[in-house]
């Protein structure tokens, strides 16, 4: 017999949890709670909260079984699921309420890319500026909310990030149809494109992808002459559309503001109404993306990228342990266009490790090119930037590779886009 034995990472207390139950005793009543990320019921990263509710006696409304019961998710996953991106209406509050469901409990360092199209840092900024959501505590990446039955008219104003990493980047000539043109161009986005003409079946976007947030909008790289027409399909609400023309022979980005807030999943097609099109790739935004004119910076806190550890909401930082987060990649973004050009991107960071202590690796890449990447060793004390030259107009991607050598704080990222240097 071979024995496997398991190591868990699960702690004996988590006092955000305690919390929740400690207020449950004082109103006298059951503690109930609903818990984000919301899973289907079948996925094991619902074992923590499990956990940890069972040490303080919580009743989740999250469910988990091998094969869950058909009305968990006709009951109870779709109708909250939109609580991933942050979303919570007056309707579902009251829904929660009325079953004697005041607490909602956040995992931020769970949270996973297929969970919704940005990061966790919008779920985050969207629950703390939710009126009706009163933080209790936060312990490292676990925050605890109750939900009160009216707005609070003295809430504590908390930050708001003003960039939002998106998860993922759609290639058109994946989902193109059977009777749609697929090109080859070193320039596309994995060097493939579809090409679209008026009367060609759309290329489509699949569901799961396009949130329930008013403010984001679509940008689609493309090429040509045309007139586009993209549509977004709710199975729970009628569609709605937007349309763009361009002409222009290099790539250039489309931006699609739908400013629907109906939906919880949705498909988008996109189709040509006249002239043609090359379609390339697609990202999602929140908010009016405005990348650095040349002899500008923005900077842009961690808090708002995809990442590991918790967010510091006093500065939008976010604060890594060495002995807990991951020795891989524990930041990830912008992974939102930028025009081609020059760009110096800095890290900054801070740390109580010895002076020449190896933090990790701060890595820059065009998303969708087999272009060479751009590394810089991260090393306490010193300053941390790599200077990018960005050959085309597609999203650049920052990753930092932790080494656990020592606790961090990464503050954001400063990126930079000098003014170019005049040829005589």
């Amino acid at each position: 017999m071979v024995i496997r034995p398991t190591i868990s990472r699960l702690v004996d207390e988590e006092p955000a949890y305690l919390a929740a139950a400690s207020d449950a005793a004082e109103r006298e009543t059951v503690p109930r709670a609903l818990v984000i990320p919301l899973w289907p019921g079948t996925s094991s990263w619902s074992s923590p909260y499990l956990h940890y509710a069972s040490l303080y006696r919580i009743r989740l409304v999250n469910g988990y079984s091998p094969a869950p019961p058909a009305n968990y998710r006709k009951n109870v996953y779709e109708p909250l699921r939109s609580a991933n991106r942050g979303v919570l209406s007056e309707s579902q509050m009251d829904w929660l309420t009325s079953r004697g469901i005041f607490w909602l409990i956040f995992h931020e360092d769970l949270f996973q890319k297929k969970i919704s199209p940005f990061s966790g840092g919008l779920t985050l900024s969207q629950f703390l500026s939710n009126p009706r959501l009163k933080l209790l505590r936060q312990t490292g990446p676990v925050w605890t909310f109750r939900i009160e039955a009216e707005p609070a008219a003295d809430r504590p104003q908390y930050p708001e990030w003003p960039v939002i990493a998106p998860t993922s980047m759609h290639e058109f000539e994946n989902r193109a149809g059977p009777h749609v043109e697929v090109g080859n161009d070193t320039s596309a986005s994995g060097g493939m494109f579809a090409k679209l003409k008026s009367g060609d079946e759309p290329a489509v976007i699949p569901t799961l992808r396009f949130p329930c947030l008013p403010e984001s909008s679509l940008l689609v790289r493309a090429r040509g002459t045309a007139k586009i027409r993209a549509t977004l399909r709710g199975s729970n609400g009628p569609s709605c559309a937007g349309s763009a023309s361009i002409e222009d022979n290099d790539w250039t980005w489309v931006e699609f503001a739908f400013g629907c807030s109906n939906y919880v999943e949705a498909s988008t097609e996109l189709a040509v109404k006249s002239g043609t099109a090359d379609l390339d790739s697609a990202v999602l935004a929140y908010r009016r993306w405005n990348p650095p004119p040349p002899g500008a910076a923005i900077f842009i806190p961690a808090a708002g990228l995809i990442h590991a550890g918790w967010t510091d909401i006093s500065d939008g930082g976010v604060c890594l342990r060495a002995d807990w987060d991951p020795s891989s990649a524990v930041l990830d973004g912008p992974n939102l266009p930028f025009e081609t050009g020059v760009y110096e991107i800095a890290m900054e960071f801070e740390t109580e490790a010895p002076s020449g202590t190896d933090m990790g690796t701060l890595i820059v890449t065009a998303q969708g090119t087999c272009d060479s990447e751009t590394r810089a060793l991260t090393i306490a004390g010193e300053p941390c930037r790599v200077v990018c030259d960005h050959r085309s107009n597609l999203p650049i991607r920052v990753v930092f590779e932790y080494s656990r050598s020592a606790d961090m704080k990464i503050r954001g990222l400063r990126i930079t886009r000098p003014v170019p240097t005049a040829h005589p």
